[in-house]
């Protein structure tokens, strides 16, 4: 009788370290399937990283060049503005077919009393009349 106790309790001791053993050969695996998870997440990370970095460099040349454009729109703009308020006509659809009646050069003047603006004749600074 305790002979079979014996060999009983050997048996169960051989059984308890099989399961332990496959338990542990499933933990192992667990762990290597998560650990080779971990290095592509890492390898995602780096890839990542870097596409940020070299977005975050073009976007702060952009924004350079978003700044000298939008400068360069303003004094276009104030160009433009100072343009049509002289009713002076140009643009790609605007064809000029006749040549001006009288080629003297002339200056625009803003006259504060009529609120308007008055074309007068240049004085000839020139150095032709020596």
């Amino acid at each position: 009788m305790l002979l079979e106790k014996s060999e009983n309790s050997e048996k169960l001791l051989a059984q308890t370290i099989i399961s332990h053993k496959q338990v542990l050969k499933e933990k192992d695996q667990v762990i290597s399937n998560l650990k080779h998870e971990a290095s592509i997440h890492s390898a995602q990370l780096e890839s990542l990283l870097s596409k940020h970095q070299s977005c975050h460099k073009q976007l702060e040349s952009i924004q350079v060049n978003c700044q000298k454009w939008v400068e360069s729109c303003k004094g276009y703009k104030m160009f433009l503005n100072h343009q049509s308020k002289n009713n002076v006509k140009f643009g790609l659809w605007y064809t000029h077919t006749q040549g001006p009646s009288d080629y003297t050069p002339k200056v625009q003047v803003y006259d504060n009393e009529s609120n308007s603006s008055i074309l007068k004749e240049t004085v000839n600074t020139d150095c032709d009349s020596s």
